[in-house]
């Protein structure tokens, strides 16, 4: 018998991961020296599957948009490589190309290095729980117990191979512990090479099948939030999507979207017999009101959650995790926060319309000074702009964002150009490196959260929600060419979104789309509704938009771009905008300007602040409310028009060298063709020489990769 000892101390469900209640966080333990008889003890059974929750979920202060990525930590560099965020990283950068000297390291650890938190040996505690936890039978634990808990187990085997897998292709399998120090006892079982990625999906669903043969239809109670047989069953509709998508599908084999398309309904079938369904469906209320709340709502009866990252809440915020996302997204100054998920005008200016419609092909016309016209009603739930009302808890003096600026001297002024030197005017009603005078709003608790606790939100993330599991069961129909499918889904998700059937019942989608334009409707349609959700990057890499998969992409239509009909994302900016103070008034043509101080603000100096009603709006008086009724709604939205026609002009802003958005020179996404399937990295190549580089990638000898990841 294996006696697994590690002096690690260990906290009793979590420290608030993932498939943890309040009340375990409040009354956790500390567990440590765990040995044999952690199999003999339920208790210290479920700490150890508890552990390894903690050491594949996001740490403290995570945010939605972060995502294990290069150097597999949690970070927000996916979201970098995408429109939804400004920012240079390693696969964007036109300076630089990766390849075996400096290819990812999320696939091993460094050397030399420790063996602590990383992809292998997270899969090693899952191998050991797997290997050891039914030797004593029942025992000890019960089997009832202990399948719950196993199922938990394959789920996240299956969670860590699939991250693996959606970026390399095939890896070795290893469902066995390893030793873990390399040569050790004349160690030779880690030389293990690499298996077909088909055979990595096959056993990624394997592993998610038996985890929907142990586990419940639903956790409850303490256990809520812990996987269950629906998330398991939906993580595998998400696999088979992922598989059966260009990247990998580069034949457009019809075979894998028809496997893909009934792993969903499957899951959907599970899920819908347990109760889980678009929050709020039959009550959108006014302007996505319930798609708001749905955010911000008790996930123990949100039936919207599938897969739920959990933190605290403030009361508890001493000694468990928290997230800083109200913090992240909120201005700075005296409002608290930090204001840095800054949104390029990219996503600002692509939304869809009232009518669901994109700009330029909706019957409301897309103005870009006045964006905020006639949106869809996500905007305003997932968008805070000048005007807004947006308050918080405390928000006496604060609650309505007035976010523009002005030059600070009159040559400034006379020149009509930010500031040549700082590439910005030096008077702001808001935080200075605010990328477009636009906050993302979205998941903020709005008036329910003082601005001393912006940064222990307490607010929980749906890694996994219903929305996104009939997304993909659309994109899996359409795949098998079952359009009525999709658009029923889309229909369904976009009445839930508070926006009209127009006169055809199509809520804004083209009648009678085809196989490549659902696909590219459906994209548009995750790309608004899972806006800063992370799963941007993931769309645009199974999608290989980037570049439409290279001139050698061997897709089967073509350069998939082209085939969308879309734009790639190579070559292409994010931007930001100045809202600058001017005076379009009868009689005056002029930009504003004055000292660097708020108080010379030139707009709130000379009593310009828009007027409602006749009469004069205190500028901490909300303005544009989206909880407000109609008639309060529309006349916010005229006054703000009229306020933004006479006193602000938009001005566009470049990017940084380092990839921000406040100055230049210009920087241009250039994404590789062959990072979509990632090479391995040299000392890694060095430990294993049974390890093949991947096809495209240079290998430990200069010479050509020969894995090829798409068998």
């Amino acid at each position: 018998m294996k006696i697994y000892k590690k002096g690690i101390a260990f906290v009793l469900l979590l420290l608030a991961t993932v498939g943890c209640s309040d009340q375990f966080l409040k009354d956790m333990k500390d567990y440590a020296g765990f040995n044999e008889q952690t199999f003999q003890d339920e208790l210290m059974a479920q700490a150890y599957v508890d552990y390894l929750y903690n050491l594949i979920l996001p740490g403290n202060n995570g945010t939605p948009v972060q995502r294990r990525g290069p150097g597999d930590s949690w970070s927000d560099a996916w979201a970098k490589c995408t429109e939804e965020l400004g920012g240079k990283t390693d696969f964007t950068d036109p300076g630089k190309t990766l390849d075996v000297e400096n290819a990812p390291q999320y696939y091993g650890v460094k050397i030399p290095g420790g063996i602590g938190n990383n992809t292998w040996t997270r899969i090693r505690e899952a191998n050991l729980f797997l290997a050891n936890i039914d030797q004593y039978g029942n025992q000890y634990i019960s089997y009832e117990k202990r399948n719950k808990l196993k199922g938990q187990v394959f789920f996240w085997r299956a969670w860590q191979y699939f991250e693996l897998i959606r970026l390399y292709g095939g890896v070795p399998i290893v469902l066995v512990p390893q030793n873990p120090i390399i040569g050790s006892g004349g160690n030779t079982e880690m030389a293990t090479p690499r298996s077909a990625t088909s055979k990595c999906i096959e056993q990624i669903c394997a592993d998610l099948d038996s985890a929907v043969n142990c586990l419940p239809g639903k956790m409850e109670g303490n256990d809520w939030g812990r996987i269950s047989k629906g998330a398991a069953a939906a993580l595998k509709g998400r696999v088979l999507l992922t598989w059966a998508s260009p990247v990998f599908n580069r034949t457009d084999d019809r075979e894998r979207w028809q496997k893909a398309y009934d792993a969903n309904v499957k899951a959907k079938e599970i899920l819908d017999a347990n109760g889980y369904g678009l929050y709020g469906e039959d009550d959108p209320g006014v302007r996505a009101k319930t798609w708001h709340e749905m955010f911000i709502q008790d996930n123990k009866v949100n039936p919207e959650a599938i897969i739920v990252f959990l933190y605290s809440t403030t009361d508890v915020k001493d000694f468990t995790k928290y997230s800083g996302w109200e913090k992240a997204i909120r201005p700075g100054g005296s409002v608290g926060g930090s204001a840095s998920i800054k949104p390029p005008v990219e996503m600002i200016d692509m939304w869809p319309m009232a009518d669901g419609k994109k700009p330029g092909e909706s019957s409301f016309a897309y103005d870009s000074l006045k964006f905020f016209l006639n949106r869809d009603p996500r905007f305003y739930r997932t968008f805070a702009f000048t005007g807004s009302f947006w308050p918080y808890k405390d928000s006496v003096n604060n609650a309505t964002i007035w976010s523009y600026c002005w030059y600070d001297t009159q040559a400034k002024r006379d020149a009509n150009t930010p500031d040549v030197k700082n590439m910005a005017p030096a008077g702001f009603t808001e935080l200075k490196d605010n990328a477009t005078g636009v906050y993302v709003r979205k998941m903020s608790q709005d008036g329910k959260i003082a601005s001393d606790d912006f940064g222990y939100s307490g607010i929980d993330f749906m890694e996994f929600r219903y929305a996104e599991l009939l997304l993909n069961l659309a994109e899996c129909a359409t795949g098998i060419d079952r359009m009525d499918e999709a658009y029923e889904v889309l229909k369904r998700i976009r009445k839930r979104a508070s926006l009209p059937a127009g006169t055809d019942g199509y809520y804004g989608l083209k009648p009678g789309m085809s196989r490549a334009q659902m696909f590219e409707a459906l994209l548009y349609e995750r790309r608004v509704e899972f806006a800063y959700e992370g799963q941007r990057f993931y769309d645009l890499h199974r999608w290989m938009l980037f570049d439409g998969g290279g001139e050698n992409s061997g897709y089967v239509n073509g350069n998939t771009c082209d085939y969308l009909g879309v734009k790639p994302l190579n070559g292409g900016r994010r931007t930001g905008m100045w809202l600058l103070a001017v005076d379009r008034r009868p009689g005056a043509d002029s930009i504003c300007y004055g000292a660097n101080k708020l108080e010379d603000d030139p707009i709130y100096r000379e009593g310009w602040r828009p007027k409602f009603d006749g009469a004069e709006i205190d500028p901490n008086i909300g303005r544009v409310d989206p909880d407000a009724d109609d008639e309060v709604w529309n006349k916010g939205l005229e006054t703000l028009a009229e306020f933004y026609d006479n006193h602000l002009k938009r001005v566009r802003r470049v990017e940084a060298v380092d990839g921000g958005l406040d100055a230049s020179p210009v920087f241009k996404i250039d994404w590789k063709s062959h990072y979509y399937l990632c090479g391995i990295r040299k000392n890694i190549l060095e430990i294993n020489p049974y390890l093949e580089q991947t096809k495209g990638w240079e290998d430990l000898h200069g010479g050509a990769g020969t894995f090829d990841p798409l068998k």
